[in-house]
């Protein structure tokens, strides 16, 4: 069976902005909250798609331009450029 991708398909994948993922059954009766997180490579540019972008963003925003608003998807890791620190994410978490 063949399990690789196809560039087109990556690049769709890419674009979607879900991730496959899974947790095992809640056995409780009450709710359980969830969280998930999506990344992408540093240096992705937009593609015109909306997808979870802000009203605001999208606006400003044009095809081509480089998503680097800290705000909307930090830098998690890099070996060579500065990433999400205690510091830099306390500001951000006032305003939510």
């Amino acid at each position: 069976m063949n399990t690789h991708l196809t560039p087109k398909q990556i690049e769709e994948y890419r674009e979607n902005g879900l991730l496959a993922h899974a947790a095992g059954a809640n056995m409780t009766p009450g709710w359980r909250r969830a969280m998930t997180c999506g990344f992408m490579p540093d240096g992705c540019t937009f593609n015109g798609k909306r997808n979870i972008l802000s009203t605001n963003q999208m606006e400003r925003l044009k095809i081509g331009d480089v998503l680097n608003d800290d705000s909307q998807n930090p830098l998690i890791y890099h070996s060579a450029k500065p990433c999400v620190t205690p510091d830099t994410v306390e500001p951000y978490l006032e305003t939510v």
